[in-house]
């Protein structure tokens, strides 16, 4: 029998995260980097919210750690860099 170990989530309800997201399914929208709060959990997938009172609403889960959603505002910074420079080439 395999031995797996859990590894801790790093996110928390009330913590603020970084998200890369678009608010619109298309090659042409452009990527944002969102500074969001989680607010709780739904469908198995944390909830956040933008904190500066524009509308916005994005789901994702534990998968999504340092893919699109951060808890370091620099590292987010540098993927959303990374991207906009993949993008342009």
């Amino acid at each position: 029998m395999e031995n797996r170990e859990l590894k801790p989530c790093l996110f928390a309800i009330g913590a603020i995260v970084y998200v890369l997201g678009k608010y619109l399914p298309s090659d042409y929208a452009p990527l944002l980097l969102l500074e969001c709060k989680i607010s709780h959990i739904e469908h198995r997938q944390f909830v956040a919210y933008r904190i500066d009172g524009e509308t916005g609403k994005w789901c994702f889960s534990k998968k999504h750690y340092n893919k699109s959603v951060f808890t370091d505002k620099q590292k987010a910074i540098e993927e959303w860099n990374r991207r906009a420079e993949n993008e342009k080439s």
